[in-house]
């Protein structure tokens, strides 16, 4: 059987890698270590439940750390499994709307509706369970 493969013409970008940790301080420290620079500055987002900081070394592809907005964040679960580490990998999408309706149509699965991201300018995002990892997705 032949796998299905992502339709180009939805213009897929890897836009960030997300990793989560259990305080921003704990997960910025390795990138800082590395030379890496913030490129953010830290941002609350309700809608997802999380603060979040970016960060950067000499590419287009950013860091993102993402620690625990509070009692009963998403991200709660998977640091209680792993203590951290690589949590989703972050692609940017031409339509949102059919990246979604593609991925289902694959066996996605949708975690996290679109909802406005508070640290990419209100643009919104999707969380989608895909091939045993979390994907998010943003719109252009």
């Amino acid at each position: 059987m032949e796998e299905a493969v992502f339709p180009a013409e939805l213009g897929l970008r890897l836009h960030h890698l997300g990793v989560a940790a259990t305080s921003l301080d704990e997960g910025t420290a390795l990138y800082r270590a590395l030379g890496y620079r913030a490129v953010s500055p830290v941002v609350e987002d309700p809608h997802q439940g999380v603060r979040v900081q970016f960060w950067q070394l000499g590419t287009e592809v950013l860091v993102e750390v993402v620690a625990p907005g509070g009692p009963g964040s998403p991200v709660d679960g998977f640091l209680g499994k792993t203590g951290g580490g690589v949590y989703h990998l972050c692609y940017e999408c031409a339509d949102l709307e059919r990246t979604l309706d593609w991925i289902r149509s694959h066996q996605g699965l949708t975690v996290r509706p679109p909802l406005p991201a508070a640290a990419l300018e209100g643009r919104r995002v999707a969380f989608v369970y895909w091939h045993r990892a979390l994907v998010e997705f943003l719109e252009r």
